[in-house]
């Protein structure tokens, strides 16, 4: 329809013999009031294998469309000029505005057989938004086959994302937005897709790593079951990604949010998707890392969590332990902690300081054991275990325990060894051995200080 915009008022079943069924609204809209390719007479081969809409301006669908193989919705592509590309309506027009609804009574299904099924999600360039409208906190707003490859993946270039219920279910997941995405998911993995060149439309084809927002808007998944995160980049809004199953991991690639928080929950547990690789970090921000597992963060040697914070809490409840490994000066701005299983905690800092302003406690006979590489560690809170043994260890630095501080354990050894100065607070040891070595290693220079301003026992 050149002139004007199309309003589907009859449920329609689709049966023809080419590659694919469209609508297109050259200067106007698309409503969709009725039900497309239902198969009411449950024939699926009825269903065309790719349905696209494209209009000029917003898309909404207030009932269900359906394809065997593939949906693609292209909003906001602008008002055409006469005679654009007439014969294959490949145009892009005048003031790209249009976004995307989804009602709580409309849907977008892709049900065939195929491994590939695929929806695409596309809004204008100068403006618009993907809003989807669950009916229920469960029900299938968008879903695909759940084959290895199917996949959803969304492109608003100006806009955001706003899911209000339900769940998107497809195995793979890819999204562009400048503004504030917020989905309820059951994907497999977060990964690279691409969208051809007539679908955009544009002269290549468009390829999305992961989630890439390019504005300031911030990222929000709740994800049902266990999610793999190959790549989230923001421009400085903050992640928040959390899993809701006993089942469910985040397995994570790169998470660069810049200078915004990442939040990860994970009712299972946090790891390194690539633990051969450390070259590759795992979260990378000025800002700060807040994470909470049940079941580990982490694992030891090359499975530790690489990361470039500007601080750092962490909390695992149930089993499993805690491993970092941080790249420049790390600070500790909230607990980090295991609460059960006798969870250990391993930070080692590569170049630049360790500075504790939060207190670090492992459960029973969790081990604690900050390497610090190449800077100096400020214990400006309490570093703890019940009973297990505790080592602090630094290399061209010193180790300062703020006044009122402690270093305390039930039945273990502590060490603290710093090739400067060693400034102390307090260290409290029921049973074992408390070792402070100052001027350790090839150092000849280093002094164990009384940094308290009482009399009180340091040792």
């Amino acid at each position: 329809v050149f002139g004007g915009s199309i309003v589907v008022t009859q449920p329609i079943d689709i049966s023809p013999e080419g590659d694919f069924f469209r609508l297109v609204a050259r200067t106007g809209t698309i409503t969709v009031n009725q039900p497309i390719a239902f198969a009411a007479n449950g024939v699926l081969e009825e269903r065309n294998n790719w349905l696209r809409l494209e209009a000029a301006g917003d898309i909404t669908l207030n009932r269900a469309i359906h394809a065997l193989e593939r949906i693609s919705i292209n909003a906001g592509r602008g008002t055409a000029t006469a005679g654009t590309n007439a014969a294959s309506f490949n145009w892009s027009g005048l003031n790209p505005v249009g976004g995307i609804t989804v009602a709580t009574t409309g849907g977008i299904y892709v049900t065939g057989s195929s491994a590939s099924g695929r929806v695409e999600l596309i809004t204008g360039q100068n403006g618009g938004n993907i809003v989807l409208n669950g009916s229920t906190a469960s029900s299938a707003i968008i879903e695909t086959s759940r084959g290895n490859g199917s996949s959803i993946v969304m492109h608003t270039p100006t806009g955001g994302i706003t899911q209000n219920s339900g769940r998107i279910i497809t195995n793979l997941l890819s999204i562009e937005a400048a503004n504030t995405v917020t989905l309820r998911t059951i994907v497999d993995r977060i990964t690279t897709l691409t969208i051809e060149a007539q679908v955009i439309p544009a002269a290549v084809a468009k390829t999305i790593v992961g989630v890439q927002m390019t504005g300031t808007g911030s990222l929000n998944i709740l994800e049902l079951n266990a999610l793999v995160v190959e790549n989230v980049n923001t421009a400085s809004g903050n992640v928040t990604i959390t899993t809701e199953t006993e089942e469910g991991n985040i397995d994570v690639g790169n998470i660069d949010a810049t200078s915004g928080d990442i939040f990860l929950t994970a009712n299972g547990g946090i790891f390194d998707l690539d633990p051969a690789d450390d070259s590759v970090l795992n979260l990378v921000t000025t800002g700060n890392a807040w994470l909470l597992a049940n079941r580990g963060i982490g694992a030891a040697g090359m499975g530790d969590i690489d990361t470039a914070l500007g601080g750092l809490a962490a909390t695992n409840s149930l089993s499993g332990d805690i491993y970092i490994e941080e790249v420049d000066a790390l600070v500790i701005v909230g607990p980090v902690t295991t609460l059960d299983g006798d969870g250990l905690i391993s930070i080692v800092v590569i170049s630049g300081n360790y500075t504790a302003n939060a207190g670090v406690t492992a459960h029973g006979s969790g081990t604690v054991t900050i390497a610090v590489q190449n800077g100096s560690a400020f214990l400006n809170a309490d570093t703890l275990s019940t009973s297990g043994a505790i080592s602090i260890d630094v290399v061209n630095g010193s180790i300062t325990m703020a006044d009122g501080t402690r270093v305390a354990t039930g039945a273990a050894s502590i060490a603290l060894a710093a090739t400067g100065n060693v400034l102390v607070s307090r260290i409290e040891n029921g049973e074992a051995d408390v070792t402070v070595t100052a001027g350790a290693g090839a150092s000849t220079v280093g002094a164990i200080i009384d940094n308290t301003a009482d009399e009180l026992p340091n040792i």
